[in-house]
């Protein structure tokens, strides 16, 4: 259904999460004490004072925003220079790429707040140690993944997107 289609199922998937999650939500109040009624939240967030949550949500909206306008400019200027087939190959490339690195945001986000720890305490030799440990562990397991990757990704492109995409996988 091209684009249009792709609008209206994101909408749809949206539209379908939001009451699948209600529903649970309000399920699980029922079940669980700890859990807030929906009511007793909607009374108190008139009582919050959130300005400055709107304006640190709102900068972490326009990071995010910046950072996916970032990743996706090469694929946009690229479609502004070849046809969509070979767009698409790209993408379907990059996405097999960047698949390790969903391994390591939870490493990453550890490791921000561990190393505050460590330079709060002044304690250079841990640190160091400690950033040597990581950066060796993880620069392993990031090329293991990718030699995984190269070797399963005709057939990963075939099951994921297809025998069209397979000459993306060159």
């Amino acid at each position: 259904f091209g684009i249009q289609g792709i609008i209206y199922a994101w909408v749809i998937t949206a539209v379908i999460c939001s009451l699948m999650s209600y529903f649970i939500y309000l399920k699980l109040t029922t079940e669980v004490a700890v859990i807030p009624a929906l009511n007793d939240i909607y009374n108190q967030i008139w009582k919050t004072k959130s300005k400055k949550i709107f304006r640190f949500g709102l900068s972490i909206t326009i990071d995010r925003n910046l950072s996916n306008l970032c990743i996706n400019l090469p694929l946009i200027l690229l479609g502004m220079f070849l046809n969509s087939s070979a767009v698409g190959y790209f993408k379907v490339a990059i996405g097999i790429i960047s698949f390790p690195v969903m391994f390591f945001d939870s490493i990453s986000r550890n490791l921000v707040s561990i190393f505050p720890e460590y330079i709060i305490k002044k304690d250079t030799y841990r640190l160091r140690r400690f950033f040597k440990n990581i950066s060796l562990s993880t620069g392993l397991a990031a090329i293991f993944i990718a030699a995984m990757l190269i070797i399963l990704a005709p057939y990963l492109v075939n099951i994921l997107y297809g025998k069209e995409y397979l000459p993306s996988v060159k």
